[in-house]
C-alpha cells in the first residue's frame, strides 16, 4: 500500500474486510465498499441521522464526543447489510440505498460489536457502565435484524459488561467476551444458537478482552485491561490455556485479517501500566 491509499483510506472509518476482501468504510452516515484495496471507493448508501449527528460528523473531536457515524458493519447471506449507530441499528436491504432504524439500545449508547453467523443470525451484548452490576443480556434476531430478543441472560453480580462476540468459522460456533474485574472477565464458547455456554477462561486479567482471532489450532487473544502489561496470547481451545507470544503498548479493540495478513489495532487508554500516547 503506498502513501496515496492510506491518504485516501484516511478520510474515511473503516468497518469492515468482508470474506471476499471488500474493504467498507464511511464518511459521516454514508456507506463506501472498495474491490480493488483502496484505490477507489464507490457509495453504496446512506442513513438521515438528523441535523446534529449529520454536523458532528464534520469534524473529528465533535464526532468523538458525540459517538457519531457508524460503528460496526455486518453482510448477511442475504446481502442485507446491518450496522450500529449511536443508539441504535440499521439495516440496509440488498438493492437499496438508503438505510433504516430497526432497533434501538436499551442501555449503553452502542455495544463493541455486532456478529453475525454463516446462516445469518446476528447478536450483540449489552455494554454500558453497569456500576450496579445489573443483569446483562445478549440480544439476537434470526430475521435480518428486523426483531430483536434476548437469547442469553447473565444474571445479576455476574459480569460487568459484554465486550464483544465473535464467530468462530473452524469450531462452528461463538466466542463471548467479558469484563471487567477478575472473576467477571470470562472467554466463554458458545454453539451458533446459544444453547450451551461453555466458560473457557476466567479468574484474571489476562482473561479480559474485546476481540479474538480464531484460528485453526486455536484462538488469538489480545487483552484490553488498564491494570496490568497488555499482551498478545494464545489460547489452547483443548486446555483453556493462554500463552503469552508478544508484549503490547496498550489495549487492542480492533482486530481483523485480510488475505494475507492478521491485524491488531492498539488504543490509547493512560493508566499507571500503559504509558503510551
Amino acid at each position: 500500500m503506498d502513501a496515496a491509499q492510506i491518504e485516501r483510506i484516511g478520510r474515511y472509518r473503516p468497518l469492515l474486510v468482508d470474506a471476499a476482501n471488500r474493504l467498507w468504510v464511511a464518511r459521516g452516515y454514508t456507506l463506501f465498499c472498495s474491490q480493488d484495496k483502496g484505490d477507489t471507493f464507490h457509495k453504496i448508501a446512506a442513513y438521515d441521522a438528523g441535523p446534529v449527528q449529520k454536523l458532528a460528523t464534520a469534524f473529528f473531536l465533535s464526532s468523538r464526543l458525540l459517538r457519531a457515524g457508524f460503528h460496526g458493519l455486518r453482510v448477511l447471506p442475504s446481502g442485507d447489510i446491518v450496522a450500529v449507530v449511536k443508539g441504535g441499528i440499521l439495516r440496509l436491504r440488498k438493492g437499496h440505498d438508503r438505510f433504516d432504524l430497526v432497533h434501538r439500545f436499551e442501555r449503553g449508547s452502542r455495544p463493541l460489536n455486532i456478529c453475525a453467523t454463516p446462516a445469518g443470525d446476528i447478536f450483540y451484548g449489552e455494554y454500558w457502565g453497569n456500576p450496579d452490576r445489573d443483569e446483562v443480556r445478549i440480544m439476537g434476531s434470526c430475521d435480518g435484524g428486523l426483531s430483536w430478543k434476548a437469547v442469553y441472560t447473565f444474571p445479576r453480580g455476574a459480569i460487568r459488561h459484554v465486550h464483544g462476540i465473535h464467530n468462530d468459522p473452524h469450531r462452528g460456533g461463538l466466542w463471548i467476551l467479558t469484563g471487567d474485574g477478575d472473576n467477571e472477565s470470562r472467554i466463554i464458547f458458545t454453539d451458533s444458537k446459544l444453547d450451551h455456554l461453555e466458560v473457557v477462561a476466567t479468574g484474571n486479567q489476562r482473561c479480559r478482552a474485546v476481540t479474538v482471532m480464531p484460528m485453526p489450532s486455536g484462538v488469538i487473544v489480545p487483552t484490553d485491561t488498564e491494570h496490568e502489561q497488555n499482551y498478545i496470547q494464545w489460547l489452547d481451545t483443548d486446555t483453556g490455556k493462554l500463552e503469552r507470544i508478544t508484549d503490547l503498548p496498550g489495549t487492542v479493540f480492533y482486530a481483523t485479517r485480510t488475505r494475507d495478513r492478521l491485524l491488531l489495532s492498539t488504543v490509547v487508554e493512560p493508566s499507571e501500566v500503559n504509558l503510551s500516547q
